[in-house]
């Protein structure tokens, strides 16, 4: 997935490049780990209210059934108050402009190849990215792209459109659309410890951690809080803590739930996740098996099988897991894949065989 904010464009060169009136991203897709990232990056920045500071993202519901865009990353970009999200038809690349007057298109530069072929005091960012202070070019950028055509946000109408659209197919088009899900652009997805998914039984990860954020009638929780909610009495806090921790990770996964960047982080549940709640048993089914589909691990593991005989999940995780904890994840994923089996996908029976 192409962030805004990467490790080669770093924190040191934001220190030094702090804006002193504006900031804008501007991306095509919002996830977690962009929230995140530019949240841990420009996080003293969003507590100057002085500073006017805006978020674009692409208005396309396709983002968001696809798992590219996710609720949960606009509920954590949304918790700054002084952040304002706009929404935009159509953005095909990232970039971030700092008070109007730099630009930088951190990835794609083919795509503003035309605006940049004469453009004046153009340089890399860490060797990474085109950035311009080029008025020119920056009011030409901001007149096309910014300030015509975005919106305000209208969050309400777009979780309830998705869960509309998910909940009206029938049990054939949404096997179909679930196979579209997992073999859209495998190359856009991230594999990280934090999207491969940790948790003790299924049910307890995708059915109470919701019920649990709802019930508590608390605006976010913290770990050892949500630990206790879920898991018998008599655990230390360190368990209690961990455990809430690793139920948290996996229901923001699922959208039901966003984490805050909080000391201690504390967990919220979405729209998404409230409305599941509310859901009948077989309109949550429904739902969830949507969810699991989009998971990025999910995604890479069924196009690995289907393209390479070869193919090991345990020796593949362990790029990115200690050796130590690979049994107790890919048993976590053995179980989203049998979920899936008993939900009458025949595509997941074959997987499951083969990891």
């Amino acid at each position: 997935m192409n962030y805004i904010i990467d490790d080669k464009i770093s924190k040191e060169w934001v220190n030094n490049n702090k804006p002193k009136k504006s900031i804008i991203f501007y991306c095509k897709y919002i996830n977690v780990q962009l929230a995140e990232a530019i949240i841990n990056t420009f996080k003293n920045i969003f507590k100057d209210e002085s500073i006017k500071i805006q978020f674009v993202f692409e208005n396309n519901i396709n983002n968001f059934l696809n798992g590219n865009s996710q609720f949960s990353a606009i509920e954590l970009i949304d918790s700054f108050s002084n952040i304002h999200i706009k929404t935009k038809d159509n953005i095909e690349t990232n970039v971030l402009i700092l008070d109007d007057e730099r630009l930088i298109n951190a990835f794609s530069y083919e795509t503003f190849k035309n605006l940049f072929i004469n453009c004046n005091n153009t340089t890399c960012v860490n060797g990474y990215g085109i950035e311009t202070s080029d008025r020119k070019l920056i009011e030409q950028f901001l007149s096309r792209y910014i300030n015509n055509n975005t919106n305000d946000l209208n969050y309400k109408q777009l979780v309830d459109s998705y869960i509309n659209k998910i909940l009206e197919l029938d049990t054939s088009i949404l096997e179909y659309n679930l196979y579209s899900v997992v073999f859209n652009c495998p190359e856009n997805c991230t594999i990280s410890p934090n999207t491969i998914p940790q948790f003790s039984k299924f049910n307890k990860a995708v059915y109470d951690t919701p019920e649990s954020l709802v019930s508590s009638n608390i605006i976010g929780i913290t770990y050892n809080q949500l630990g206790q909610y879920l898991e018998e009495v008599g655990k230390t806090d360190f368990a209690y803590k961990k455990y809430g921790e690793n139920h948290a990770k996996f229901a923001q996964l699922m959208d039901f739930a966003y984490i805050d960047c909080d000391r201690p982080r504390k967990i919220h549940i979405t729209r998404l996740g409230n409305i599941f709640y509310n859901l009948q048993q077989e309109q949550q089914h429904k739902l969830v098996l949507y969810q699991v589909f989009k998971l990025d691990i999910i995604k890479v593991i069924v196009s690995k099988v289907l393209n390479d005989s070869s193919f090991d999940l345990s020796e593949y995780l362990k790029n990115y897991i200690s050796s130590s904890t690979v049994d107790r994840r890919r048993s976590n994923i053995r179980k989203i894949f049998q979920f899936i089996v008993d939900s009458d996908i025949d595509l997941a029976r074959y997987i499951l065989e083969k990891i």
